[in-house]
């Protein structure tokens, strides 16, 4: 996206002489304006706490998977476990005709 808005020796010089940030802002600010860039520098912050919490999010049911799994009683007690307010009992499954 870079390379063909800003062009090739555009891009750098930007990136030699600016932030390498200024490579997408600038293309923002041409083609949508200032306020269109503060809309996009805002939604860049919430896109990161997003992808952020993603991550965690993904990674503790990797381990809470793992742990339930895992042979070690060590590691079924401590992140294979569920906190006793936290854990839900299990309905069976009914079949429907």
């Amino acid at each position: 996206m870079v390379l063909a808005g800003n062009g090739a020796k555009t891009s750098v010089e930007t990136s030699i002489s600016a932030s390498p940030l200024d490579l997408f802002f600038g293309l923002v600010r041409a083609n949508l304006g200032t306020f269109l860039l503060d809309v996009y520098k805002i939604l860049l912050v919430i896109g990161s706490f997003a992808c952020a919490r993603l991550f965690h999010s993904a990674a503790s049911r990797y381990l809470y998977a793992l742990g339930r799994e895992i042979p070690s009683g060590a590691a079924r007690s401590t992140i294979g476990a569920t906190h006793p307010s936290m854990a839900r009992p299990t309905s069976p499954r009914r079949h429907r005709p």
